[in-house]
């Protein structure tokens, strides 16, 4: 949840300067112009699922995973011996399905799923959509068939580069033998180094006997390579989940399904984190200058700047208290100082519920600004100062350590002062 929430801060981020950004007369030149790709490319990223590419050799099992994690069985095994090109499993509110090609379109889908319809028109891939909530988390590719990870056609190849994690099955039977280990090899870094292994078809009688002793040699030599190994039973799985719905638990839990499922979950986690935490990054060294000098200028045209503020301390001054204050800023001044004095005593603070509590006072001051019309040509510039700082709040929420609580408390001081040079407010 805490990475949702704070990919959605950084969403509403890159939304706030795209739109703020728009009539600038530099928006399609220069910085700006970079920038502005950039929060689109990043607003992107950050609003679709991880992305999984199930691979592994003819007969490993990779199809029949496929259909587990789909909660539906889709994929026909008369059609496994080549006839279907690459898959995409996503979510959707209904079950639909439609062909698309590498760069150009997806047709529009069907509220059906007819494979021989689907592939008469020779598409690079087919894109099915199914209602199951999981897949809201991450979207898979399968590649069905004879296709082989290591010679891949280009339909294949332009699917593994979309990929951001790998899960690969190999049977126990023949497990991580060298010419596997040379397909797996092959694969882009990016997606190995998020990798599940699945052992499949441990259910099969020949499979019983040397089963740990296969196990123990997989950890050995294949372990290093993978984030987590877990073996499969695809029947048990299937037989526990009829339609998709787990109805015996322990069956399901047997199969080895549950522990499949949760690894992959814990590596959608770390890549989404991972994600949240480069694009925080990039936005606190990029972005966040930009919009300061931005802020800076507007400021410049008005005023001499003040001197540079001294460093941060953990317990900032409160706002100069004064009689007679104009409500506006009396309002102002009671609020933060109540989220000062919280600062104060860091060992009781929340520092979400802070920082959400910081950008709602700053939301209703400038609701109340507004409202007023108090500015005038010398202060024009404080409104946008006053959306940029939230801006600079709603990024403090994806940063970790101790000082995002100090920064936000600073950000508000720092406008406690700008305030009053509204000339109506201190009348």
């Amino acid at each position: 949840m805490a990475s949702e929430n704070s990919a959605q801060n950084l969403i509403k981020f890159f939304q706030e300067f795209q739109k703020k950004t728009a009539q600038n007369p530099n928006a399609n030149t220069g910085e700006l112009s970079e920038l502005r790709t950039l929060a689109r490319q990043f607003e992107t990223r950050l609003n679709r699922p991880t992305r999984i590419f199930i691979g592994g050799e003819y007969g490993s099992g990779k199809s029949t995973l496929a259909n587990i994690l789909a909660g539906e069985q889709l994929i026909p095994a008369s059609i496994l011996s080549g006839g279907l090109p690459p898959l995409i499993f996503r979510y959707g509110a209904a079950i639909g399905a439609g062909a698309g090609w590498w760069g150009k379109k997806v047709n529009a889908l069907a509220d059906y799923i007819d494979f021989v319809e689907l592939t008469a028109e020779n598409p690079d891939f087919i894109v099915i959509q199914l209602p199951n909530p999981i897949l809201k988390q991450f979207n898979f590719f399968d590649a069905p068939g004879a296709q082989q990870p290591a010679k891949p056609d280009r339909r294949v190849e332009e699917m593994i580069k979309r990929a951001d994690m790998l899960v690969w099955c190999t049977n126990v039977l023949q497990a991580w033998a060298e010419p596997e280990k040379k397909q797996w090899s092959k694969l882009p870094e990016k997606i190995r180094d998020h990798g599940i292994l699945v052992v499949t078809h441990v259910d099969l009688p020949a499979a019983q006997h040397g089963f740990e002793r296969v196990m123990s040699r997989l950890m050995k030599q294949a372990g290093p390579g993978f984030q987590a190994i877990a073996s499969f039973a695809a029947p048990t799985a299937i037989d526990a989940a009829p339609g998709g719905k787990t109805t015996d638990k322990r069956m399901w839990k047997d199969s080895g399904a549950a522990s499949v499922l949760a690894n992959i979950l814990s590596e959608v986690d770390l890549i989404q984190e991972t994600l949240i935490s480069d694009i925080g990054a990039t936005a606190k060294s990029k972005f966040v200058p930009f919009v300061m000098a931005r802020n800076t200028d507007k400021k410049q045209k008005v005023e001499t700047p003040p001197p540079p503020a001294k460093a941060p301390t953990p317990a900032p001054s409160k706002p100069q208290e004064a009689k007679d204050l104009h409500p506006i800023l009396q309002s102002w001044n009671l609020k933060v100082d109540a989220l000062i004095t919280i600062a104060e005593t860091p060992e009781s603070i929340d520092d979400g519920d802070y920082i959400q509590t910081s950008c709602d006072v700053v939301m209703e001051i400038i609701d109340t600004i507004s409202e007023a019309d108090v500015l005038d040509d010398k202060t024009d510039w404080i409104l946008p100062q006053f959306h940029d700082a939230l801006d600079l709040l709603i990024l403090l929420q994806v940063e970790d350590g101790d000082t995002p609580v100090i920064d936000a408390t600073n950000i508000l001081v720092q406008l406690g002062r700008d305030l009053p040079k509204i000339a109506s407010l201190t009348k």
